[in-house]
């Protein structure tokens, strides 16, 4: 008998454990040293970044930034594509258009094949000046079902190399539904 209802306690406990950690708590879902960076009600895309980092969805795209004095920032949008038999190379020739409108002196230094999540994805970095800024900036466009799925890291030109093991690692945990 009380062996009974030590297996009915556990049995309780873990049904309890179970259906508790069902729920769309995300920050439990997050890697280790990561906190979640999307509203996962409204996006089919998960963004984490390091805990240390300050997230702001206060445009449309989701985010983080570094910090108030170093603002180097990530951001995640997406994008239907116009065609269903459009390219990433498609896209990204009316991306670069746009780029280059809105800073001065853009220019390309590597393009790469690359996935994010498993997707096909092209890796552009480039840098840019936007007033008295040098910004480099690192796009990584990933293909899905017909939507392209853009994370950005852009940061000044001369701290760009100290946030790549921090931008590698969230790219490495982006999940696409």
């Amino acid at each position: 008998m009380k062996k009974t209802k030590y297996m009915i306690g556990a049995l309780l406990l873990a049904m309890t454990a179970l259906f508790s950690s069902c729920g769309n708590n995300n920050e439990l879902d997050a890697p280790g040293g990561m906190k979640i960076a999307c509203d996962p009600e409204i996006t089919d895309y998960r963004l984490f970044v390091p805990e240390e980092w300050t997230v702001d969805m206060t445009t449309s795209a989701s985010g983080a930034y570094y910090s108030n004095s170093d603002p180097s920032g990530v951001s995640m949008m997406v994008w239907d594509l116009e065609y269903a038999n459009s390219t990433l190379d498609d896209w990204w020739a009316a991306n670069e258009t746009d780029i280059a409108m809105v800073f001065d002196n853009y220019a390309l230094e590597s393009k790469e094949n690359t996935t994010i999540d498993g997707n096909y994805a092209q890796k552009y970095v480039y840098t840019a000046d936007l007033g008295e800024n040098q910004y480099k900036v690192m796009q990584i466009g990933a293909l899905k079902d017909g939507t392209v799925y853009l994370f950005t890291y852009t940061s000044l030109q001369n701290l760009y190399d100290s946030h790549l093991e921090d931008v590698a690692a969230i790219v490495e945990n982006i999940i696409i539904e």
